[in-house]
């Protein structure tokens, strides 16, 4: 008898759970605090958010951000502590990628997290990964730029099946920080 896909890629059912706990958690996450319109512009800091409002031409398109935005941001409690679970994910981020805070550069993320049309979040993901931020608000929205990322990467980007079980650590963490927004 042949095998499955998932039993000739060798993923082990730790990975698939992470994953599918992954799905299920970031649709609940992008339901209610996204109004089911996740954008990755919700997640910029306020700079890159104003830079991004003002290349948008259309005014509605303008009104829908700004409100799909300060809904987000409504619902978030900065005042949570929930540092520890964004390190945590920088961490095991830079133990996947072979880096620590002293080793990793700018350039070297544009390449791992990145496609061509994605420079606009350089600096906010550079700053959040290479060096220590201390503002809940700006701690919480650099984390969840990379967790749309992973996510985009997941389900739209490039692949590599064979070797998902080295990234079950980010996941986990992953998962542990939507789910900690979703209980509070």
């Amino acid at each position: 008898m042949d095998k499955t896909f998932i039993e000739r890629i060798g993923a082990s059912k730790e990975i698939i759970e992470e994953l599918g706990k992954f799905s299920l958690l970031w649709a609940q996450f992008e339901l209610e605090y996204c109004e089911n319109n996740c954008s990755d512009k919700l997640f910029l800091n306020d700079t890159e958010f104003n830079k991004f409002l003002q290349n948008v031409s259309s005014q509605t398109n303008k009104n829908k951000y700004i409100l799909l935005r300060e809904n987000f941001l409504k619902l978030c409690n900065f005042n949570l502590d929930f540092n520890h679970l964004i390190k945590n994910l920088i961490s095991v981020l830079l133990k996947y990628l072979h880096k620590t805070k002293e080793t990793i550069t700018p350039e070297f993320i544009h390449e791992k997290l990145y496609s061509n049309n994605f420079t606009s979040y350089y600096t906010q993901v550079d700053n959040i990964i290479c060096n220590n931020i201390n503002d809940n608000t700006e701690s919480l929205l650099g984390g969840l730029l990379i967790l749309f990322r992973l996510r985009n990467n997941l389900f739209h980007g490039l692949k590599d099946c064979y070797t998902i079980d080295n990234q079950i650590e980010i996941f986990k963490s992953c998962n542990c920080i939507l789910d900690f927004l979703l209980n509070h």
